[in-house]
């Protein structure tokens, strides 16, 4: 080591007592901060709104700029973005509504609407029943069109052009209210005109010139497709005609309200005068539907009616008086329609029935924010809109769709005769909907093809009978808004039969009376049924080729669930059967399974709950575990009673499932079929 001179060691001594003390009081600090303050490292972290910005397809979409107050971010490569919560808490709580508007800007997507209309709004009060820790917003390539404007065959020269929506979505996927673009173009010489990097969404072009007998005019109505050239439209200028009328309330008396009129070429929205008075002007001949509310009123619609050109038509509108949550539910199309509205608050969420006539009404509902969202049968759930006590609402329920298809006979003709139901069905909530609410349809066709529909978008079989055959159950079919899921083929084949003798277990002898019945999962169709003779035999016949399932019972046994039961089309099977004697008058019913509960997922099978000490516990089944087959057999276009049928079988067989586990992947187990008793 080497030694320091003597004349520097009292300044090295010096700096140690000044670092000792520096260090001493960056301790005593630090412990008073620990001491006065919680521990805890996140406190000063900021919490996130977090988001994706994808394509209509579901594509992540990079590079899109979020605007939302103050602040400004972009999307990342996955479509990620983030905002700063407490800086959009902060701007809500300075609004008056207490909300804040989010928008996305994109160089080679749009959106649907202008300003605030389609950007998305989101509640962020005490009180919002939305949920706000993440979100989705939809952009969706242009559109482009191209027209030509003509007066008598004639080009019309620096005629404004405009666009009309009718139908169109926001950021959030939401229906937005009809709104018209003026003067996004001008024609040239040739009366030609073109319009790019439009919004998808059902549209008319509208025309203005300086002519004083033909001032306005609109083409008709016309789809734009995303990313599509909507192709050339032609629009010959001619006369329009007005339409005027006044809102009353039920008492006789003008009623300030919001008038909405829809046609086939154009919609438009306003408000009516103090007397209730209201007056749309330059509107193309046609058929048109007239709606209006009012706070404290049932909105209501006319229509449609023919307004005639050059004439200025005349319509009234009474509201009924109403109070609570209130409103009413249409279609896509603008008619009423039944079915329920889901409404969520903070601290409660009930299902509201819809009468035909469209009509909604909870007269006693708490005063605070509520969320409703209408449901249906035949469409897909309406956008969930915000609402308070008083205000009227009308919630337009989303296009459904269609299963089509033909039933042949055994040798491939066409059937000129039969049924056809809806067998199972998965549909994602909200939707307190079952099979057995949509009706069975008798098709007489020569051709064999059926259609059913509109239908809510999501999983479903079909079943279809027809005398002397047996019926048959389709795989599940996914439906989809707006469309047809066509090329279904079902084939009704020569019926299978089986015969037996029903016994007691225990002394073997014969049970005369028995009940043995065939179970149909869908429950939609006649029951195939017999009762055992006194020599206890039974016989089933016009029943389904492939896996069955009888359901048989007699007074003083055990009801039994006979599963696995394989049949052959026009084959006939001799099958006994045994009960177990009870003297439990309210008896368990016995089969031979795994001893677990399931449900359908978005055409998954879950495992819903495993009994303790049944074969599925040992075999170390779980709740959550995804059964991918059943015996090798994929599960993802089988109904739920399907997937059951055929778990379910004969006495300690094996069952192999095909398991997917989140964390664990994908594996195959082996379960023994035990005797299961449940207690109805």
């Amino acid at each position: 080591m080497t030694s320091l001179p003597p004349q520097t060691r009292p300044l090295l001594g010096v700096a140690l007592l000044l670092g000792g003390l520096c260090l001493a009081a960056i301790l005593v600090r630090s412990l008073w901060i620990q001491g006065d303050q919680p521990v805890n490292m996140m406190e000063d972290a900021p919490h996130h709104l977090t988001g994706r910005v994808l394509s209509e397809e579901g594509q992540p979409l990079e590079g899109a700029t979020l605007l939302a107050g103050t602040l400004t971010t972009k999307s990342d490569e996955r479509g990620h973005f983030k905002l700063n919560r407490d800086i959009l808490t902060a701007a809500a709580h300075a609004a008056a509504d207490g909300t804040v508007l989010i928008d996305a800007i994109h160089p080679e997507y749009v959106r649907g609407g202008v300003g605030e209309l389609g950007a998305m709004r989101l509640d962020l009060s005490e009180n919002s029943a939305q949920d706000t820790e993440s979100i989705t917003l939809f952009m969706h390539q242009p559109a482009r069109l191209r027209g030509r404007v003509t007066l008598n065959g004639a080009p019309v020269a620096d005629a404004s052009i405009g666009l009309a929506y009718t139908e169109a979505r926001g950021l959030g996927q939401e229906p937005l209210l009809p709104h018209t673009l003026s003067d996004l173009a001008r024609t040239d010489s040739q009366g030609q005109f073109a319009l790019n990097n439009l919004a998808a969404g059902r549209v008319a072009v509208t025309v203005e010139t300086d002519l004083p007998e033909f001032p306005y005019a609109e083409s008709a109505a016309l789809r734009l497709t995303p990313g599509e050239d909507g192709g050339e439209v032609h629009i010959e200028l001619r006369p329009t005609t007005a339409l005027t009328g006044v809102v009353f309330s039920a008492s006789g008396d003008p009623l300030p309200a919001s008038v909405t009129l829809s046609g086939t070429q154009t919609s438009r929205r306003a408000a009516t005068s103090s007397t209730g008075s209201f007056r749309f002007d330059d509107l193309p001949p046609g058929d048109y539907t007239l709606s209006a509310d009012a706070p404290d009123h049932y909105p209501d619609t006319l229509g449609p009616f023919t307004v005639e050109t050059g004439t200025t038509a005349s319509h009234d509108i009474v509201l009924e008086p109403a109070r609570g949550l209130f409103g009413r539910v249409v279609g896509p199309d603008g008619q009423p329609q039944p079915g329920f509205v889901i409404a969520s608050s903070a601290n409660d969420t009930r299902r509201l029935r819809v009468g035909d006539d469209g009509l909604f009404n909870w007269e006693s509902a708490p005063d605070m924010p509520w969320t409703l969202q209408a449901t249906s049968s035949a469409y897909a759930p309406s956008a969930r809109q915000s609402t308070r006590l008083g205000q009227p609402l009308t919630l337009e329920l989303r296009p459904g769709g269609e299963l089509a298809g033909v039933v042949v006979d055994k040798r491939g003709q066409p059937m000129a005769s039969y049924q056809i139901a809806i067998a199972a069905m998965d549909v994602p909530p909200p939707h307190p909907y079952v099979p057995g609410r949509i009706n069975t349809e008798q098709v007489e066709t020569s051709t064999g093809r059926f259609r059913i529909g509109p239908l809510a978008p999501g999983y479903y079989a079909l079943v279809a009978r027809a005398p002397g055959l047996a019926p048959v159950t389709s795989e599940l079919f996914e439906v989809r808004p707006g469309r047809t899921t066509d090329h279904i083929r079902l084939q009704l084949l020569e019926g299978a039969s089986i015969a037996g003798v029903v016994r007691d277990h225990e002394s073997k002898e014969p049970i005369a009376t028995a009940s043995v019945t065939l179970v149909d999962p869908s429950q939609r169709l006649a029951p195939r049924n017999a009762i055992a003779n006194p020599s206890g035999y039974y016989g089933l016949s016009e029943l389904p080729d492939g896996l069955v399932t009888l359901y048989v019972r007699a007074n003083g046994y055990e009801p039994e669930l006979v599963a696995g039961i394989e049949l052959k089309s026009g084959g006939t099977l001799t099958y006994d059967i045994e009960l177990t004697p009870t003297e439990n008058p309210e008896p368990a019913l016995a089969f031979y399974g795994i001893g677990a509960s399931l449900r359908s997922q978005a055409s998954d099978i879950v495992v819903v709950n495993v009994m303790p000490g049944s074969s599925s516990a040992e075999a170390g089944l779980q709740p959550g575990d995804r059964i991918l087959a059943v015996d090798e057999l994929p599960t993802h276009r089988l109904s739920l009673p399907d997937v059951i049928a055929r778990i379910r079988g004969q006495a300690d067989t094996p069952v192999s499932l095909s398991i997917a586990r989140p964390g664990e992947g994908e594996f195959v187990v082996d379960i023994a079929r035990r005797r299961v008793r449940v207690q109805r």
